[in-house]
């Protein structure tokens, strides 16, 4: 889908502890966006690999490659193609999986989907590294040019100079930012991206397989490589370390950004000051309001994500008038699912009921409101349209878990069919209030109740004890079976001497 230039202006809020950095997207002081990204390795999209092909399925044209994380990884026959085949070979029947990848043999991969739920990281042999101007394609022999360039003179010369800098076998992606990019500029950053890959590449025979060869950006870089300096206002980071690893980026890469990174040493936590707490509860709920008075009801499945739009307090009259009312509610909602599949990360197949129009053009006028919505967003989507039920089909791609399956698990108390949050979720929500109360009160010692599975977690790995360390207090843990595993209870922040009564 080609999208259109019709960005929001952001501001980006940074917050990281010790498990892990969380990234909010604001537009118009509302969350359009939340990344999570753990502190420790994983198998991230982006990653990579030299791996090990264990097992060839030619009935589902696919195999498992061993990439040494925790699951083995699947590889599509349409990812495992040689490069150039899919142009080569236009409308041919592909080859058996079995032609291109034997058991035992040794494979650059790289994650193109992360492991969601119980399906593993999916994998590609396209292997890509990108850039804030350029996409380079070490072994892909062909020069792609962004569709937001539009003017003929700029996309000749762009290809051009991609056609004289390339060697044999290398492709390249030219992005929209190189559209005014000097010939300087787009050479620095292909020569920094060809190091990169080529620093990565000699380690294949250094390394055992299976072996991790390049990690991805971490979610913070990618701020700087995919934003441009006038659709970012702030970017403002609650940690000392990654404030001046991110000016340093900056400074390095894209000076324009370097002014715009701020530090926060606010009383309460960054996300709380900036909104973006409340935010996050409110995308956890099944039920959104609008300002119609109608609301949206998202449910989601394993199957598919089923969203239902009604018009709640207000109806209006009958006829024509009622045939407007629900329209300019249903163009509303439409509005609002595309900001809710982007904040809570759906993906798959989605069915939209929107409440009933007599009109066919009105379901086109809706539609188009969701489509143009849709457009703001970097991950792609595709619109099939209404069916004979009245209801919109459409698909958008999954390239990670959803945030209410990050954020929450089944409720064990009614078999499943709640959720709560996760140990993981409660214990950073307790430390992003804790380090913004220590810092504004100067204390010596916290304590702190949690649900007995919390407490296990908290306490396990020695993430109390590296809390001691990094804020310089005493830190108390104290479990208690009556509390709700979703809830923390911060019993004392003050002087070391008075926490001695919680013992």
């Amino acid at each position: 889908m080609n999208k259109k230039q019709q960005r929001a202006l952001q501001q980006i809020i940074v917050s990281r502890d010790i498990e892990e950095t969380r990234i909010a997207v604001m537009e118009a002081g509302r969350l359009a966006e939340l990344t999570m990204e753990q502190n420790k390795p994983m198998a991230a999209v982006g990653n990579i690999y030299r791996g090990r092909v264990k097992k060839v399925l030619p009935a589902m044209q696919a195999a498992f490659i061993d990439i040494g994380e925790e699951q083995e990884a699947f590889l599509y026959i349409d990812e495992a193609l040689p490069p150039g085949w899919k142009v080569q070979n236009r409308g041919a029947a592909k080859p058996n999986i079995r032609t291109l990848v034997q058991v035992g043999e040794e494979k650059i991969v790289q994650i193109s989907k992360e492991a969601i739920g119980s399906k593993s990281p999916r994998l590609t042999s396209e292997i890509s590294l990108p850039g804030r101007m350029l996409v380079y394609l070490p072994f892909a022999g062909l020069i792609s040019l962004s569709r937001k360039i539009v003017d003929v003179d700029k996309r000749e010369r762009l290809r051009t100079w991609a056609t004289d800098s390339l060697a044999e076998g290398e492709g390249i992606i030219v992005r929209t930012m190189a559209e005014e990019a000097s010939v300087e500029q787009l050479q620095t950053e292909l020569n920094f991206l060809r190091a990169k890959w080529k620093a990565a590449y000699q380690e294949t025979g250094k390394k055992k397989t299976p072996s991790l060869l390049l990690s991805a950006d971490n979610a913070v870089s990618r701020i700087l490589l995919d934003r441009s300096e006038d659709q970012m206002l702030e970017i403002v980071v609650d940690d000392a370390e990654l404030y001046h690893e991110l000016r340093g980026q900056a400074k390095a890469i894209y000076p324009a950004m370097f002014t715009k990174i701020q530090f926060y040493q606010g009383k309460t936590s960054v996300l709380d000051a900036y909104g973006v707490d409340k935010e996050i509860e409110k995308a956890l709920y099944r039920q959104v309001w609008l300002k119609s008075g109608g609301f949206l009801v998202i449910d989601q499945t394993e199957a598919m994500t089923v969203i239902d739009v009604n018009t709640g307090k207000f109806t209006g009259k009958s006829g024509q008038q009622l045939e407007d009312t629900v329209t300019a509610t249903n163009v509303e909602a439409a509005q609002e699912i595309a900001r809710q599949l982007r904040l809570r990360d759906i993906g798959g197949i989605i069915i939209i009921d929107f409440i009933d129009m007599k009109q066919a053009k009105n379901q086109q006028i809706v539609q188009g409101a969701l489509q143009r919505e849709l457009d703001k967003d970097v991950t792609n989507s595709y619109v099939m349209g209404f069916t004979q039920l009245g209801l919109l089909e459409m698909t958008r791609k999954k390239v990670r878990n959803n945030l209410a399956s990050v954020l929450t698990k089944p409720c064990i108390t009614c078999s499943g069919k709640g959720r709560i949050l996760t140990e993981q979720e409660v214990a950073g929500r307790f430390i992003r209030e804790a380090k913004a109360l220590i810092r504004g009160q100067d204390a010596e010692a916290i304590v702190a109740a949690f649900h007995p599975h919390v407490y296990e977690y908290v306490q396990a790995e020695g993430r109390r004890e590296q809390l001691a360390k990094d804020w310089g207090v005493l830190v108390q843990f104290i479990s208690r079976e009556t509390m709700h595993p979703s809830e923390y209870q911060i019993l004392h922040v003050g002087k070391k001497a008075d926490s001695k009564r919680f013992s």
